[in-house]
Formats: C-alpha cells, structure tokens, sequence
C-alpha cells in the first residue's frame, strides 16, 4: 500500500504539473513550423551553390490569372551583395519589397509572358536576359514599381528564368547575377542543370509548405476543440466537488483496458492513396471535370477584359519628336527618288511603292531602340515576307484564301524565326495579291532597306540620346549562350578562347549559328 500510495501521488503531481498546459491551451502545433521556413531554405541553399547568383525571386501567377505576386517568403538575397552594393538601403529595399504585376509588366511579368516560350522549347529551359536591354526597350512596359531600374542600379545585369508548373500551380524563378559575372560560367552546362533541379525542388517547397500549412491548421483547430471541451468536463467536475485529479483518474478508468495493446499489437497495413492508383474515370467524369475547366478558363478570360490597369506610355519631348520629323522627311525623301527606281525602262511592269517603309521610318526614327526596328529585322522580315508571299501567289487557291494565308504564315514565320517587324508583314499580302510582284521587286524593297538604314545609322548617332542600331547581328550574347552545345575543341568547338572588349567583357570568335538572338 505505501508503494502504491507513492505511485499514486507522483501520478498527482505528474498531473499538477500537467494542468496549466490543459488551462492554457499548450503549446501550438505551428509553433515549431514557425522557425522552418522550407521555402526561404531551399531558395538559400540554391542561392549559396549556384555560380554567380545573388538574388533569387520566385513568382506566382494567381489562380483567376489576372495577376502574379512574389509569396512573402519568396525570395533571397546575398548578405555579402546587400551590404557591398553601391545602396544598400535600397537593396534591403528590393530585397523586402515587390509589388503585384500584370503577366506583361514590369521585370516579372515580361519574363513570365516570355515562359510560354521557353516550356515550347526543347534546346534549354533557361532563358538569360540583360537588364540593361529590357529597360530601355520601348516595347517593354516598365511597371509603376520601376523594378529594371531598380535592379540595374544595385549592379544586377544578368537575369536567368526558368518556369515551372507544380500541382496545378505555375510561375517562374529568376536568378539575378552582377552584370560584370562571368557568362560562359554563368551559362555553363553544370551551373543550367542545377538551377533547373533547384527550381524543380523550390516549386515541391512552395506546393508542400502550402499543404503543410492547411494541415497545421486543421490539426490546431481540431485540437483546440479537443482541449475546449477537456476544459468544460473539468470545470464541470470542479463543480460537483470532484478533484481534477479525481475527474483525470475517472477519464482513465473509463478507457478500455485492451486499447493500448491493441494499438501496439495492430498489424502494419500497407496505405494506398487513391491519387496514386491508376483508376481510369468514366466518360460522364470526363466530360464533366472537362466543363468545369472549362467554365474556369471562360471566367478567367472574363476577368481579363477588364485590362491590368497599367498606364499609357508617356508622350516623347519635343526635341526627340522634331529628331523624328527631319529623320522620316530625310529617309522618305531617299526613297521615293531611289536611282535605281527611277531608272528602271519604262515598258517594264513592276509594283514597287516608297509608301511601304513608312511604318518602318517610324520604327526607326521614334522607337530606336526597339528590338524590332534593328537592321537585321528590318531586312530578315522583308525579305521572308516576300518569299511567302511569291509562294503563295503562284498557287491555285481563291485570291481571299491567299490573301489570309499569307498574312498568317508571314507574321507566324516571324515570330518563330525570331525576325519579328509588324511591317513587313503586309509585304506578304502585297506580293500574294498582285502578279506584278516579282523577284525584281524583291530587290528594289532590300535596296529601300539599305538606304533607309544608312540614314538612320549616320542621322540618328549624331545626337547624344540616340543609338542606332543596338545591334546588327544580334548574335554575340546568344553565342555565349549556346556555348556549351558546341562540338568539342574549346568552348566554341574551335579551339579558341574569347576575347575581351573594350568593355571589360569577354566576347566569343564568331560562328554561325541560327539562332534567334532574343537581346
């Protein structure tokens, strides 16, 4: 009996110890997840082992798709970066701090539109893009938040995108490096393959920290009404004069002796969810789960049409708009008494207009640093324009047919070739209608070219503001890029290393390549 007796009374004040956490609540379940960020972890680690990195965003899009925001815990900067940056208050500022875009605005939303072409394409999932090239593009809408600026002033040049679709979610996670970091290391096979496993694993972060978060807070809810109603039995027990030791001892003694054996005893069952089962649907499930998605797509397409809200481009100043007006008198003038034109005898049939360059001239001369107003745009995009629309002139097809046709394959051509310039695209409807359009006036439309460009390239450098063109090939940041698909011999396949600019950049040997140069 004393030793039961003593058994007895440590189990009392075991307990008396006990009640406080019963009359308080206890500690919360979440409190433990508070100090295990796994989103900010995994964007951490991949920061420390990725060559160059030293900022990383990661950016949702929303579930009606109107908007894509940037998760509080999404996103990382070096501390060596924050504090050695030219600011550092406003490093901590870009750090803490991104507002809520449009898909198309601002730094976000420009590279996410861009994502849909990077999950097309099978060369690399990796899209690198200068800072600099996107903040003074024309076509680039800047964003209230001034984010390009921002970050370029910081010392960031470098941006890497890689998209990502996870459990029904999708967004994008940019690498920002210094604009003076080594490229080819940057590009480098290695330094892609594992940003493209670190997103892999920072996209399973974001989709388990939010399940794990909506279970944390069903198991506090439920345990909350559990100790909610220990509580009240207690209280009320307290009531009739019963002790809580005596009300704890009841609550045992009630408790089926075989339970607890039972629990050690119970066989293991192997637990098969049933999202990992192949169970095929049947056609009425089918057909259903297809209109629910697509009544969410007709809603969110609904939602759209009421626009991002973003502003209108400013107007330009009065001198840019006077630089414009000399430029274009200059360039028309050019053409329309082109020598070789008006040369041509007079019993020869030809379809030839200075009028078609007049979109081009306000390419030029008011939006020169738009990537589509480039000469090898301009040239490219003339000249595929009028390949289509020979093709199609000689064919049997109804002249409507051809027409349309036409005018598709001629901007599709362009996009896909990455020779975009909106107009050249009525050249292949020109040459698709009118029989007069022949080879010859292929060339008259690349001599237009030529001296449209020559005029531009000598009036517009004449003028601090101005810089045409931004480039001419367009291939020496994507011959970097494309370093590592070389054939053996050096990173270029040749033997031979890059050569520093005048810039303090590396730039690689030349080499053809076909591909779209997108900066």
């Amino acid at each position: 009996m004393r030793d039961e007796g003593s058994a007895v009374a440590l189990d009392a004040k075991r307990h008396t110890h006990s009640v406080p956490a019963l009359r308080t609540g206890g500690p919360r379940l979440s409190e433990k997840f508070e100090s295990e960020d796994l989103l900010l972890s995994t964007l951490k680690d991949a920061g420390w082992h990725a060559f160059g990195v030293v900022f990383i965003e990661v950016w949702m899009l929303s579930s009606d798709g109107q908007k894509i925001s940037r998760p509080s815990n999404g996103h990382w900067m070096d501390p060596v970066f924050m504090q050695s940056a030219p600011d550092p208050g406003l490093a901590r500022e870009a750090n803490n701090n991104a507002l809520d875009c449009a898909p198309g605005e601002s730094m976000a939303g420009t590279l996410f539109a861009d994502a849909g072409r990077i999950w097309l394409t099978k060369v690399s999932q990796v899209d690198w893009r200068q800072i600099k090239s996107m903040m003074d593009d024309p076509f680039v809408e800047q964003g209230r938040d001034k984010r390009f600026e921002q970050l370029y002033n910081l010392g960031i040049g470098i941006v890497a995108t890689v998209p990502f679709r996870f459990q029904r979610r999708h967004g994008i996670v940019m690498f920002m490096s210094r604009a003076t970091a080594d490229i080819d290391i940057l590009m480098s096979e290695k330094n892609e393959k594992y940003l493209l496993c670190a997103v892999d694993l920072i996209a399973a972060s974001f989709a388990i920290q939010e399940a794990r978060d909506e279970c944390v807070r069903l198991k506090e809810a439920r345990r909350q009404s559990v100790m909610n109603k220990v509580q009240r039995s207690i209280r009320k027990l307290d009531g009739k004069g019963k002790s809580i030791f005596a009300s704890t001892i009841l609550l045992i003694s009630r408790r089926p002796a075989a339970t607890s054996a039972t629990t050690v005893a119970s066989p293991t069952v192997a637990y098969q969810a049933p999202s990992q089962l192949s169970i095929k649907a049947d056609k009425r499930g089918r057909v259903l789960a297809f209109a629910t998605e697509l009544t969410r797509s007709l809603k969110k397409s609904l939602l759209k049409w009421r626009g991002a809200g973003l502003e209108a481009p400013p107007r330009q100043k009065m001198k840019e708009s006077l630089i414009a007006l000399v430029g274009v008198f200059c360039a028309m003038l050019a053409l329309v008494s082109n020598p070789l034109h008006s040369n041509i005898p007079n019993d020869y049939e030809y379809n030839y207009m200075a009028g078609w360059f007049a979109s081009t001239l306000c390419i030029v001369f008011s939006l020169t640093a738009a990537p589509v107003g480039q000469p090898i745009q301009i040239v490219l995009s003339h000249f595929w324009n009028c390949l289509v629309g020979l093709a199609f002139q000689s064919s049997a097809l109804p002249l409507i047919m051809k027409q349309s046709m036409s005018t598709a394959f001629g901007v599709a051509g362009m996009a896909y070739l990455g020779i975009m310039h909106p107009p050249a695209a009525s050249l292949s409807f020109l040459f698709s209608t009118t029989s007069s359009s022949d080879p010859i006036t292929v060339l008259w439309i690349l001599t237009g070219d030529a001296i449209l460009i020559s005029i531009g390239v000598v009036y517009l450098n004449m003028f601090e503001e101005k810089q045409y063109p931004t480039y001419w090939t367009g291939r020496s940041w994507m011959r970097k890029q494309l370093a590592r698909r070389m054939p053996d011999g050096g990173a270029w396949g040749c033997g031979c290393k890059a050569k520093p600019t005048a810039t303090g950049e590396s730039e690689p040997p030349r080499r053809s390549s076909t591909q779209d140069e997108r900066v």
